[in-house]
């Protein structure tokens, strides 16, 4: 089942049953986003990051003295939590906002419910995430998604972590270097854009701390907001106590479209 919304700028699809994810992004009448699902379910659209976000070291997750494992769908290391490939439940749909929810649970060891509401504004979409613990936790949420290319990203951050070799943050932080990136920026100093070829940009808004830069691909490019860094449920843990929240915004706002009328 694939739900779209749309208005006079924007059209947006979302596929409840794969990841939830926004599987379409037509702005001016263009996709903006990597539809090509041969590339793997972490690898097109746009999805939810949850309850962890980016790589956890060897699926293994330390807390409060007990240790646990999760599966490693991106050996050695456990990628962008357990949301991305789960079927998420319907809630309320208008002709310009859609809610879907997704319950936490095996493999991740504690329980709790994530509500991600999507709606159009006229040239801005906004996404609200918000994680509800039933269990006390460390988690994160975010959104990754995959801009097409031809397109580029522009940003500009105060420091970027140290990559180590396995691909995970050392914690350490630096001057940002030029990319091309896989790498995890924060401070940021401008609005992060990504500019299409066509002239028509998305500015990136967002009240999570951390954006993860991945432009090493040809064909698409990603500029990923989330609530930690990569492996942070364990290096830099945001808990969330039982019967509380964590909430996170993301709103993208169309530049440079044609006018209609």
């Amino acid at each position: 089942m694939t739900i779209t919304i749309a208005n006079d700028v924007i059209a947006l699809s979302v596929e409840p049953s794969a990841g939830g994810r926004i599987s379409s992004l037509l702005i001016a009448g263009r996709e903006r986003l990597v539809v090509d699902r041969s590339r793997g379910p972490i690898g097109w659209g746009c999805y939810v990051m949850t309850p962890w976000a980016g790589r956890m070291r060897h699926g293994e997750l330390t807390f409060n003295g007990s240790n646990y494992h999760v599966p490693c769908d991106l050996p050695p290391h456990a990628i962008h939590g357990t949301a991305y490939e789960a079927s998420w439940v319907v809630e309320e749909v208008t002709s310009t906002s859609l809610v879907l929810s997704y319950p936490i649970g095996s493999p991740w060891p504690f329980t709790g419910n994530v509500r991600h509401e999507i709606s159009l504004d006229h040239d801005t979409i906004g996404l609200t995430l918000e994680l509800h613990a039933a269990d006390t936790m460390p988690a994160q949420v975010g959104w990754h998604p995959w801009f097409v290319r031809p397109a580029h990203v522009e940003h500009s951050f105060r420091a970027m972590y140290v990559r180590g070799s396995d691909g995970i943050p050392t914690g350490e932080l630096i001057e940002p270097t030029r990319g091309p990136h896989d790498d995890c920026f924060v401070d940021a100093l401008t609005t992060p854009q990504v500019i299409f070829d066509d002239g028509v940009s998305l500015e990136l808004h967002s009240d999570c701390s951390h954006w993860v830069v991945y432009d090493e691909q040809t064909h698409g490019l990603c500029i990923e907001p989330q609530s930690g860094p990569p492996n942070g449920v364990n290096d830099s843990p945001e808990i969330v106590m039982a019967q509380s929240s964590l909430l996170r915004t993301f709103d993208l706002t169309c530049v440079g479209y044609p006018q209609i009328g």
